[in-house]
């Protein structure tokens, strides 16, 4: 039983938390939200489009692309070495159109899909993706041995569809953003693609690469 000075405090306690859940409730109500005005003819579609024009604007006006071009491989009388890199990628028609719009530009992976077109030639190719920097003007060439060490080196046997191949960003360089202007292409940023060898043969059109680049843009000029 509660003696009458103890029925007191405990009186005093509840009208004090009371006084402060009281205070506490007029704070939150003082406070000055954030009001949005809705377009009573937009509505929710109204909101939305709202949110991705703030998403471009923090995101700097990102837009991703396929980018998809093909090369032909061809033997002749002496072994053949080449390679299908960020350069090449760089001179399609659709990344030219979109590096006059935007200021610069990454890529982040590559499918290369190798087709054997002539499979009577008997001039089996050696492939492989690679990791490299450097420029477009300066790029490596690599004997069958360094093509063939490659983890995921392979001979495209003839008649046998395609042969796919993937290059994907993986160092801080390979993620950055470059330049995207199209006179710089001669000495651009590249770092790496795919590799080939062909052993010599009779001039002939032997395969086909079929790429697709996955790139960014952002920067609106």
């Amino acid at each position: 039983m509660f003696l009458p000075s103890e029925l007191i405090q405990q009186a005093n306690k509840f009208i004090a938390f009371n006084m402060a859940r009281t205070r506490h409730r007029n704070v939150g109500k003082s406070r000055v939200q954030q009001v949005r005005v809705v377009d009573p003819y937009a509505g929710n579609d109204g909101l939305k489009v709202d949110r991705q024009l703030s998403h471009l604007q923090n995101s700097g006006g990102m837009v991703q692309i396929t980018v998809t071009d093909s090369y032909a491989v061809n033997t002749q009388a002496t072994d053949v070495a080449g390679n299908v890199t960020w350069s090449q990628v760089r001179l399609s028609d659709e990344f030219l159109s979109l590096a006059a719009q935007f200021n610069t530009f990454r890529i982040r992976s590559v499918r290369f899909d190798v087709y054997d077109l002539n499979p009577a030639a008997p001039a089996p190719g050696v492939f492989s993706t690679f990791h490299d920097e450097f420029t477009t003007g300066t790029q490596p060439v690599f004997s069958f041995n360094d093509v063939i060490d490659s983890a995921d080196s392979q001979i495209v046997p003839p008649g046998t569809g395609k042969t796919s191949f993937t290059w994907m960003a993986h160092s801080t360089n390979e993620r950055g953003y470059y330049d995207a202007t199209p006179a710089v292409t001669s000495n651009g940023p590249d770092f790496g693609g795919l590799r080939y060898v062909l052993p010599a043969g009779t001039a002939a059109t032997k395969y086909r690469i079929i790429v697709k680049a996955i790139v960014d843009f952002r920067g609106r000029r």
